[in-house]
This record gives C-alpha cells, sequence and structure tokens, in this order.
C-alpha cells in the first residue's frame, strides 16, 4: 500500500508539471487553452490573414500586411464597385456594356467576347465573380469608368477609403504584377463584399453560362460546395500570385473571412482556408456587452426644465472573444448622481469599461441621450404657480 501511495503521489506532481496539462477538481486531465499563435497554421503559403467581419477584428494573420501581387482576386475590387454604381442607381444590371478591342484582346481566362458584342453587366459581374474572365474584368472596369486607367484611379481611392493602406492597382484583372494587397487589405474588402447581400448568389453559384449558353462559367471555390455557411468570393491563380484565395462564411453567429495568398497548390490552398476558418469558429465568438440597468438609467438634471434625462453608450458594440471566456467578463462605471442644465445630446458623462482578466476588452462613454434646457424665470415662475394650485 505504501508503495501505490509513493507512485499516486508522483503521478499527481507529473501531472502538475507536464505543459499542456492539468488536473481537474474531479480528478480528470484536460489539455489546456492552445497559446494564441497555436490557434492557427499558416504554413504552406506566403501570406495569410484571418477576420471575423461583423466586428472588423484581424483574429490571426502571417505576413499580412506585406504586399504582395494578388491575381485574379484584384477582380473582387471590380465587382465591388459595380456593386457599389447599383445600389446607389448610377447603373443597373440590365445595363449594356460593350466590348472594346482592349477587353477583346486579353488573354487567360475569358469569355471569348467579340469587338463590338452587347453584354450585360449582370452578365459580366457573374463572368468575374464565378470565372475569373479577363475580357468581361476589362469590358466591365470600362463601363464602370470609361478606361482601365480611370478605373484603376478610382479603385486605389476606393482603397485607401477603406484603410487598404498597402494595396495598389495598376489594372483591373490582377494579371499586372504592380497590382499588389496585402492578406489583410483584402480581409477589409471582404468585409465590406459581405455586407452585400443582395449580391451573394454572384459568389455562391457553381455553374452557369452567359452570351446565351456560348461560354460557360465554372468557379474554382470547391469550398461552395463543400464548407457550411459559405458566402463565397474568389480563388484563382496566376503565375505571378501563385494560387489565392479570399473566401467567406457565416458560421456560429460570426462573418469570418480568409485570405490566403501564394499558396503551394490548389488542394493546399482550399485545405488551409478551410482550416483556417474553422479554426477562427472553433476558437472565438461574439460578445454581446451586457451592460447593467443602472450603469445606463436615467440621471438626475439639476436646474432643468425636467427632472431627468436618458443615458446610452453609443460606442458601445459586440466584440470577439476567446470562446468561453464570457465568465470571466466583469462590467465596471463611472457616472455622476446628477447634472446640471443645459445638457445636450452626446454629452459626455461617464463611462462603461468591459474586462477580462484585467484586459479592457471594450470601453465607450456613456453620454446623453436627451436635451434638457436650463430653467428660465419664465419657467421657474410657471413651475411655482403649477405646484401652488395642486396642493
Amino acid at each position: 500500500m505504501k508503495g501505490h501511495t509513493i507512485l499516486l503521489f508522483m503521478l499527481v506532481i507529473m501531472l502538475a508539471v507536464m505543459p499542456g496539462l492539468r488536473a481537474s477538481a474531479d480528478g480528470a486531465v484536460s489539455v489546456s487553452a492552445a497559446p494564441e499563435e497555436m490557434k492557427f497554421s499558416f504554413e504552406g503559403c506566403r501570406a495569410g490573414a484571418v477576420y471575423e467581419c461583423s466586428t472588423g477584428t484581424l483574429l490571426a494573420g502571417y505576413s499580412e500586411e506585406t504586399p504582395l501581387p494578388i491575381g485574379h482576386l484584384a477582380k473582387l475590387m471590380v465587382f465591388y464597385l459595380a456593386a457599389e454604381k447599383i445600389q446607389s442607381g448610377e447603373l443597373s444590371e440590365d445595363d449594356l456594356a460593350v466590348c472594346s478591342h482592349l477587353a477583346n484582346s486579353q488573354q487567360g481566362s475569358q469569355i471569348w467576347l467579340g469587338i463590338g458584342e452587347k453584354i450585360t453587366v449582370c452578365e459580366l459581374m457573374k463572368a468575374i465573380s464565378i470565372g475569373n474572365a479577363n475580357d468581361a474584368c476589362v469590358c466591365l472596369a470600362e463601363k464602370l469608368f470609361g478606361s482601365v486607367e480611370a478605373y484603376a484611379e478610382a479603385a486605389n481611392c476606393k482603397a485607401k477609403e477603406l484603410g487598404m493602406v498597402n494595396t495598389h492597382f495598376s489594372d483591373c484583372t490582377g494579371l499586372d504584377a504592380s497590382t499588389v494587397a496585402s492578406a489583410s487589405d483584402l480581409c477589409r474588402l471582404c468585409c465590406e463584399l459581405a455586407k452585400l447581400t443582395d449580391f451573394t448568389p454572384y459568389f455562391t453559384t457553381w455553374l452557369d453560362t452567359v452570351r446565351g449558353g456560348r461560354a460557360e462559367l465554372v468557379s474554382r471555390n470547391r469550398l461552395m460546395r463543400s464548407y457550411k455557411g459559405t458566402r463565397g468570393f474568389k480563388v484563382g491563380m496566376t503565375e505571378g500570385s501563385g494560387e489565392c484565395a479570399a473566401v467567406c462564411a457565416d458560421r456560429a453567429d460570426m462573418t469570418v473571412c480568409a485570405v490566403v495568398l501564394g499558396a503551394v497548390d490548389e488542394e493546399a490552398l482550399l485545405e488551409l482556408s478551410s482550416d483556417l476558418l474553422d479554426s477562427a469558429v472553433s476558437h472565438y465568438e461574439i460578445y454581446y456587452p451586457e451592460v447593467p440597468e443602472e450603469a445606463l438609467a436615467d440621471i438626475r438634471v439639476a436646474h432643468g426644465v425636467r427632472e431627468t434625462c436618458g443615458l446610452d453608450a453609443p460606442a458601445l458594440r459586440p466584440v470577439i472573444i476567446t470562446k468561453g471566456s464570457y465568465r470571466s467578463i466583469e462590467c465596471s462605471y463611472e457616472r455622476p448622481e446628477s447634472i446640471s442644465a443645459p445638457v445636450v445630446v452626446g454629452d459626455r458623462v461617464g463611462v462603461i469599461e468591459f474586462t477580462s482578466e484585467g484586459r479592457c476588452l471594450i470601453s465607450a462613454e456613456i453620454c446623453v441621450s436627451e436635451e434638457v434646457a436650463e430653467v428660465d424665470y419664465g419657467f421657474a415662475f410657471k413651475r411655482i404657480l403649477f405646484n401652488l394650485l395642486n396642493i
């Protein structure tokens, strides 16, 4: 019995000191949470990034800010700018575009447009979202902005507006090696594309035809057939970019985007993209701040035409947290018992903060949500008179 006791004691010590293991209260052994850098693997690519789109949060990256040739992924910007014009009413999917000499001269992937041939904007958008047609891409860029040069200028302005600081468009097709973007920047663009729910069918269609059935479109994004919740986007390969993907999926109330640049081959690209999406869903979740009622309860207003006014925390937003860590989140706030009139909507009166294990997840100002004017002599007299009459 003494020997068994010693062996048991030694086993307990070993479990306590072995990395990655811990003993739970009921004696079971479980694997402890992996270090942050171990949650995602980017092996086999030149760069990559994973974003949660609804919160705009970078979950993981590898050389994610490095500008690299992006090949066919450049066509995502052409599609985005076309969708913007359609939403604003400047363009219709039924509008006709005319194929120019330049569009007709494009090499590589194409739908074989003839010079002077007319084709709808809708079909051009299909040809670059489902397929990677270079002639359709040039034709659409010219329809949008008159020339590919004007398109490139507009694309670079839009990239700057979206915070794509490591991006430069020299052309619309991505065949020019000087058209570059970082993985992180492409995630930002995909976050915007994810908002265009009316255009989702363009990116989630596997097979289609254009030009009256004379040109067949087949998507290279095989994940749309196998990955649950897929939102599509693009997979493509050029000599300069290597195998690249920008894929997106709705999973477990998150919208996750993964960008992979320069993978070794198509199989590795799709497997890595799928693994990155899975890792995001496995390790993270969205936390919606649970605000105590007293934090935003009406506040007393001294010397005002009203005795109280409402409060709000307009900057408070959902945040990404490690899965299951919501149990450790604590909320604290500071606010005075009363404020003095006059007050206007947006006046700061306090702050609310959510922390987890000493780390701030999100903080926001507590602001006035209703305007309250200061009491003047006329209002004060009326109030006194009203009180006297109601004695």
